[in-house]
């Protein structure tokens, strides 16, 4: 199955330890380049992370983005018993300076700063890095997926194409003998011109000669033969059940090569046309084979 390079996944683990949220995004590339973007505390995951990753793909620029949440303490703030008296020992004092009532509650002296600390929260490597695992695992298979998906879609667009730069080179296969009768026809008319020019008789069998060199230098048999090669190869892969975005991309030029080859041998405005149509088609299926893994 032909899969593409594109894709987003997403997934989440959570336990007593934490939380762990990981996304994997992947666009093309000529080689897997894996980037992984980890906290600190967690650093030492890099090796793994890419590993787990190489396991699933084999080509593209994929970026691993980890978030994790550790579990807060059983109590969340402490109160800070010293910096609660002395905070109410100076309003009280305060009070009496300003000659005002002491009007002190509990909600005034908790929004002083300092009074309520929060704690950190309690960071388990061993068991946040578990969950980063399982979080990673999560997006690579909604990833795949994603890729599977999207590569399925591509290998239809372009067995369509590809049908239709088959149709093409046929009808340049069964324009060929026109474009050859018609050289054939042109050299002999030129060769009785030269000759009632010249005042001579020219030689049949040394027109019979050069008139087949004439064609042979026009003659796209071998192009034809080759291009119907490459398209049986290409349907191949596309239909077979591993992805091969090189070897697409390799057998597309070598068409590309073969409809020039062929137009310039031919030197015809019918063909032309055909050919033209064979490179936008061409065209088109190689920029989708770049996106191909």
């Amino acid at each position: 199955m032909m899969t593409s390079m594109t894709g987003f996944g997403a997934g989440h683990a959570g336990s007593r330890a934490g939380a762990a949220d990981v996304e994997v995004r992947s666009v093309n590339g000529r080689y897997l380049d894996v980037r992984v973007n980890l906290p600190r505390e967690l650093a030492s995951l890099e090796g793994e992370v890419r590993e787990r990753v190489k396991a699933r793909m084999t080509r593209g620029q994929v970026t691993v983005q980890v978030a994790v949440t550790p579990a807060r303490n059983a109590e969340a703030y402490v109160l800070d018993e010293g910096v609660l008296a002395r905070a109410a020992a100076q309003l009280k004092r305060a009070a009496r300076v300003a000659d005002v009532p002491a009007d002190i509650t509990m909600d005034t002296l908790l929004r002083i700063p300092g009074v309520l600390r929060s704690q950190e929260p309690v960071v388990n490597a061993p068991a946040l890095g578990a969950l980063v695992c399982t979080a990673l695992e999560r997006a690579l298979a909604k990833l795949v997926t994603a890729r599977q998906r999207e590569g399925a879609a591509l290998t239809r667009d372009m067995l369509k194409r590809a049908k239709h730069v088959a149709r093409e080179f046929e009808r340049v296969a069964r324009a060929a003998p026109r474009v050859a009768a018609r050289v054939k026809r042109r050299f002999a008319e030129r060769m009785r011109e030269v000759a009632k020019a010249c005042g001579t008789e020219f030689d049949p069998v040394r027109m019979v000669m050069e008139g087949g060199l004439a064609v042979d230098r026009v003659d796209i048999t071998e192009e034809v033969t080759r291009a119907r090669s490459h398209i049986q190869q290409l349907e191949a892969i596309l239909k077979g059940k591993e992805s091969a975005g090189r070897r697409i991309d390799f057998l597309l030029q070598e068409l590309f090569r073969e409809a020039t080859t062929a137009g310039n041998k031919a030197n015809c405005a019918e063909i032309a046309k055909h050919v033209v149509t064979i490179k936008e088609e061409l065209e088109k299926m190689r920029e989708q084979a770049q996106n191909i893994e």
